[in-house]
């Protein structure tokens, strides 16, 4: 998936905020940018993975270098990487 396909599925939620969804398996990853958000949604992004069942965060449990829920100001090539990897090995 490339970050154009990513930004064309965008949908704006709040305060000039985007955020993309992709469905993946048991879980979605949220690809997020804006004002006060880790990512413009431009040229950085902010990604998380959640939990579909429960709508949990578990970026950390996916993600061995996460330290937190989301990971931030990823550039287009990481974002498109994390995806790819996710979405293909579903």
């Amino acid at each position: 998936m490339t970050i154009q396909e990513i930004k064309s599925i965008a949908k704006e939620t709040f305060g000039g905020r985007k955020q993309s969804l992709i469905d993946c398996g048991e879980f979605r990853i949220s690809i997020v940018g804006g004002p006060g958000l880790y990512g413009d949604f431009e040229t950085s992004f902010e990604i998380a993975f959640i939990r579909k069942a429960d709508g949990e965060f578990i970026t950390r449990d996916l993600v061995e270098t996460a330290n937190d829920d989301v990971i931030g100001w990823l550039d287009i090539q990481e974002t498109e990487e994390f995806v790819n990897k996710f979405l293909f090995a579903n």
